[in-house]
């Protein structure tokens, strides 16, 4: 697993849309999905939301350049190793 604790998973739906100005936004969130299994070593993830915004960025030079900014909300659910190894 990663950051010291047990495996997840990831179900999300995502949607991708841009403005006249060539902004691209991205938006996803988690949703339930029944055919996915779990098990003593996976966990499901909840994330309300997360998005990126990719705006392009008019450069002096005309080099191709953009600004990319991306936010995310999560709930990885269950305790890190740590805390586990303090409850001994």
């Amino acid at each position: 697993g990663a950051f010291g604790v047990s495996g997840r998973d990831f179900v999300d739906m995502a949607t991708i849309e841009s403005d006249s100005d060539g902004t691209v936004w991205s938006y996803g969130q988690s949703v339930l999905a029944g055919d996915v299994p779990s098990g003593a070593c996976v966990r499901g993830v909840n994330y309300p939301g997360s998005g990126w915004r990719v705006k392009p960025i008019k450069s002096e030079s005309g080099a191709l350049q953009c600004e990319c900014s991306y936010v995310v909300l999560s709930d990885l659910k269950g305790c890190n190793r740590i805390q586990q190894l303090r409850a001994l």
